[in-house]
């Protein structure tokens, strides 16, 4: 009886965690493209009055309205122009471009290419970061974790705020994929670590209490010998 209980209790928290998880990443992914355009934003209005950089923010505006009026003719055109990218216009477009993969039936996959490859051309560290944790969580459903960690293990190993959100992804789809004790321990660093936001901590904190530790696995045991026969 006591091991149903455990196993209803279990469910519960998995449950509750599920709908918290369900509810965060649209959130965090919302966080990370509001943060991909204000950085965008600033760098736009510092270099709007320079040339390269003036052609740059105008590719870019045509891409966006084209994008908004759903114009994938317009859109394509302002993507493939000959117009070199100057600052963080690069990543800006490729999020356009993200997007127009999935309003044209490209998949989540393509979405990631295309953030991917931007994250590699930049030249802005803090955008290259975003951009690939935005790759990942298009990949967080489907892709495999070595898929994941490989396209965050560049923002991890630079370390900072943005990395906290690479690492709180791996841990959710660590868990997902069975490995608790790996996913518990990048959820304990969330939580103790001093520059980890007020919400990854809280989110973290909640993971540990629905997902303990499992028990360990009892040592096989050796079957005894069969008795010899006495020899005459």
């Amino acid at each position: 009886m006591t091991d149903a209980f455990d196993e209803v209790e279990e469910k519960l928290r998995e449950d509750k965690l599920s709908r918290l998880w369900r509810v965060s990443a649209p959130w965090l992914y919302a966080v990370a493209t509001l943060v991909i355009i204000g950085v965008g934003t600033r760098e736009f209005l510092q270099w709007r009055a320079e040339g390269a950089a003036r052609k740059s923010a105008e590719r870019f505006e045509a891409a966006r309205d084209a994008l908004e009026a759903a114009n994938f003719d317009d859109l394509t055109k302002a993507l493939d122009a000959d117009t070199p990218l100057t600052g963080g216009y690069g990543v800006l477009m490729a999020q356009l471009g993200a997007d127009a993969a999935l309003a044209q039936g490209g998949g989540p996959t393509e979405a990631a290419r295309i953030l991917t490859e931007a994250a590699d051309a930049s030249e802005s560290v803090v955008l290259a970061d975003l951009s690939r944790v935005k790759a990942a969580y298009h990949l967080a459903e489907f892709g495999s974790i070595d898929e994941i960690r490989a396209v965050l293990q560049p923002v991890i190993d630079r370390g900072g705020r943005t990395s906290l959100l690479a690492r709180e992804l791996i841990a959710f789809k660590l868990n997902e994929t069975g490995d608790r004790a790996a996913a518990r321990a990048e959820w304990d660093f969330l939580k103790l670590n001093p520059n980890a936001p007020q919400g990854v901590q809280q989110r973290a904190e909640l993971a540990l209490a629905a997902y303990p530790a499992l028990p360990a696995a009892a040592p096989a045991s050796v079957p005894e010998a069969a008795p010899t026969a006495p020899q005459n």
